[in-house]
């Protein structure tokens, strides 16, 4: 089945996408992806002051081998179901800016450990599959949302809560590229990556694994090498849905960006990869439209900053390629 992405600027920018999608779903009778539990919230500031993007309407497409509804499974459930049960601060505490360690203020509540998930019976796909496709699936979920410098997605600050600036130019909802990654590995499977992305590009970071239970090793399965990325066809055919690609602010500089690695899911001439971004630089889809900030499936090419800036890629999810994390992700790997 597949889904192509539409988002309009404002609260439509964070919702409309989700109406999109799920209306695919229920034209073919099937349950589709849940929503998240109530619709973000707009931006508390005047709109004059927030720079929304245009509307846009993507012309990728995800298709997915598993059954979809089970790619949602505990969506519509506790805690998933429920935006306040998002972090491990009480909601009572989200606004009070006396519940916040100085430096932690701008970036609002952590986040919450999710519990782990079993393998629904009418997966119709293999358990590591499933895994995959369910990363996928819960990142998509949030096409649209909004570059913030926030740890979770629904937290919404008043327009004078303390700001770390973002092109969005304003308080609204959103998440950035590293809290993102953590999230949807969290939210969908229940394992929490560190939010920091230089410190959640050291394979050697411990991870914790679902539900908090047992340790997981990542794999590095490809890497620049003196700052020269592999081979570009060579690097796309190493990697897997699911992995995360580190990318430095430039060829010779730090890592600053992580984005999920698409792979047979998506659509169009490049591969696709899903990420938060804050713009800079603008990447352009296929049909050369500037694909707005924010959540957004974006294409990886030879010539751009994805890959000519490519770290390297880790491997959360184990495979037939590398030793089972301690407790085997519950799922198994076969």
């Amino acid at each position: 089945m597949s889904y192509r992405f539409s988002a309009l600027p404002g609260q439509g920018a964070c919702w409309l996408v989700f109406f999109a999608a799920f209306a695919l779903v229920a034209a073919t009778g099937a349950t589709g992806l849940a929503q998240p539990a109530q619709a973000p919230p707009a931006a508390k500031n005047d709109s004059s002051t927030c720079n929304y993007p245009a509307p846009y309407t993507s012309p990728y497409t995800l298709t997915y081998t598993c059954d979809t509804a089970s790619l949602s499974v505990g969506f519509d459930q506790p805690p998933r179901n429920d935006t306040t049960l998002e972090s491990s601060m009480p909601y009572a505490d989200w606004y009070d800016q006396a519940a916040y360690n100085q430096g932690d203020i701008t970036w609002g509540p952590p986040p919450a450990q999710y519990p782990a998930v079993s393998l629904p019976a009418n997966a119709g796909c293999s358990p590591l599959q499933w895994k995959r496709e369910r990363i996928v699936a819960t990142a998509a979920q949030y096409i649209g949302r909004y570059y913030q410098h926030h740890h979770i997605l629904d937290w919404d600050p008043p327009a004078d809560w303390p700001y770390s600036e973002t092109l969005i130019g304003c308080q609204t909802p959103g998440i950035d590229c590293s809290d993102f990654s953590s999230w949807y590995y969290n939210y969908g499977l229940g394992i929490r990556l560190n939010t920091a992305v230089a410190v959640q590009a050291l394979p050697t970071t411990p991870i914790p694994g679902p539900g908090g239970v047992g340790n997981i090793t990542p794999k590095v399965v490809a890497a620049s090498v003196d700052n020269v990325p592999p081979d570009f066809a060579t690097l796309c055919g190493q990697l897997q849905t699911g992995d995360l690609l580190y990318i430095k602010g430039s060829p010779t500089g730090p890592v600053t960006h992580v984005i999920l690695w698409v792979g047979s899911l998506g659509s169009g001439p490049d591969p696709l990869v899903l990420d938060s971004h804050d713009n800079s630089p603008v990447v352009h889809d296929s049909d050369n439209v500037a694909i707005p900030l924010g959540v957004h499936l974006r294409p990886f090419r030879v010539t751009e900053w994805y890959y000519t800036s490519f770290s390297h890629a880790l491997r959360i999810l184990a495979s037939g390629e590398s030793v089972p994390p301690a407790n085997g992700l519950l799922l198994g790997d076969q």
